[in-house]
């Protein structure tokens, strides 16, 4: 279980390589930013299922429970992005980086026109509205929403033992995660991290984020191109 640290036991707040501390009105969280070249599928322009991915971002999120009554601390984003697939992860160090990051959250996906995510429509981006409206910030999702797990359990219930994202990518995509961090683990993680301000033990968390996103990426013309 996680828990919220008082204030006046708070630790300096560290920084990450590849990233940046982002300072606004309302606080500071941070922010890290990477890019890899890659052509997009050519399933994504199948006609029938067509999307315009300068204006999509696949979103993942990490957080300190499975109830928006605790914070969230990571939102990962991608985007596909003239020829590269760009990576950006906001992080809140501290608790009380969560309501600067939300904010900031809030502008960035008002500019996308899709959403991708992978449960996202009855965990992901319910946790981000109540986490948003807990800190004053006034969002709610309205445009096209892909959630590739119903896609996934239209297709393959019965066929694959579950439909767990890495059950895709062991099955489906033939990868298999090496020194992943499980995510039960997470909070517990997490919740060292913010006591010990220690960037490594951010690095699997991190890594675990980015690969759910990849494997987002991968997966869309396999559940959404036919």
């Amino acid at each position: 279980m996680f828990e919220l640290q008082p204030k006046t036991d708070s630790p300096a707040l560290c920084r990450l390589a590849d990233g940046y501390e982002v300072k606004g009105e309302a606080g500071t969280y941070f922010l890290l930013e990477s890019a890899r070249e890659i052509p997009a599928p050519e399933p994504h322009d199948n006609p029938k299922h067509r999307i315009d991915l300068t204006r999509t971002v696949f979103l993942d999120i990490e957080s300190t429970g499975l109830r928006p009554s605790r914070p969230l601390f990571l939102v990962g984003l991608l985007f596909c992005r003239g020829g590269q697939l760009m990576l950006r992860q906001y992080l809140a160090r501290h608790p009380r980086e969560e309501g600067p990051l939300l904010r900031d959250l809030a502008r960035e996906l008002a500019a996308q026109q899709v959403l991708i995510t992978y449960n996202g429509k009855r965990f992901d981006m319910p946790y981000i509205e109540e986490r948003m409206a807990c800190h004053g910030v006034a969002f709610k999702w309205a445009n096209f929403h892909i959630d590739l797990l119903w896609h996934a359990r239209a297709r393959y219930r019965g066929v694959l033992p579950d439909c767990r994202l890495v059950t895709l990518e062991e099955n489906i995509l033939s990868e298999k995660r090496q020194d992943d961090v499980p995510g039960a683990r997470i909070p517990q993680v997490y919740n060292s991290f913010v006591k010990k301000q220690e960037p490594a033990l951010m690095r699997g968390i991190l890594k675990h984020n980015a690969l759910d996103l990849i494997s987002l990426y991968k997966l869309l013309p396999v559940l959404h191109g036919e």
